[in-house]
């Protein structure tokens, strides 16, 4: 092998390093995605199906499947993989987005509930309107936090559109070997 053949085989290896990173994260990510959509389909079902749930589950087993696949692509240089990946994460965002804005508009204290619950003895406090308000808190921070986990994932992914050209740049033989490493 000659030094030239050496330097671009270091080059090469050099510009696979963060595809072989974004793909474990993807596999991780889709994975977890996997697990914990089934965990929500199982709780939702065994609650008087909360259809939100069921809807968020589904989501996040088709975004975790999706994610997984694509993740085995992009670690191959798979020029499309970054850009399904990132729709995988946009869809979960928008999910959880709709089903946090229906939980927020529908979800309030039953009349029984309030009914029973009335007010703390002594301080006044009207026990529904405090679950509403902590109701409301929680569906805020979930998107919130979703706003910035999956609309970040989705940036992180769209971003190693530019690791891929550059890696798709280098010579046939030295991707091969790359890959192998």
């Amino acid at each position: 092998m000659s030094a030239e053949e050496r330097l671009e085989l270091v080059e090469t290896a050099k510009r696979f390093e963060p595809l072989k990173r974004a793909a474990r994260r993807g596999r991780a990510n889709g994975l977890g995605y996997v697990v914990f959509g089934g965990l929500s389909l199982l709780v939702s079902i065994s609650s008087n199906p909360d259809w939100t749930g069921l809807l968020i589950g589904a989501v996040l087993i088709g975004a975790g499947l999706v994610e997984h696949s694509q993740a085995a692509r992009l670690g191959q240089g798979g020029p499309v993989a970054p850009a399904r990946m990132a729709q995988a994460e946009l869809a979960l965002l928008g999910a959880i987005l709709l089903g946090g804005v229906i939980k927020l508009v529908f979800s309030s204290a039953s009349g029984e509930l309030r009914a029973a619950a009335g007010d703390v003895p002594g301080l006044g406090l009207d026990v529904a309107d405090l679950m509403d308000s902590v109701t409301r808190l929680v569906y805020s921070v979930v998107m919130g936090v979703s706003i910035l986990y999956q609309g970040g994932m989705a940036r992180y992914f769209l971003n190693r559109r530019n690791d891929v050209a550059l890696y798709l740049d280098s010579p046939d033989w030295a991707r091969s070997i790359a890959q192998s490493m």
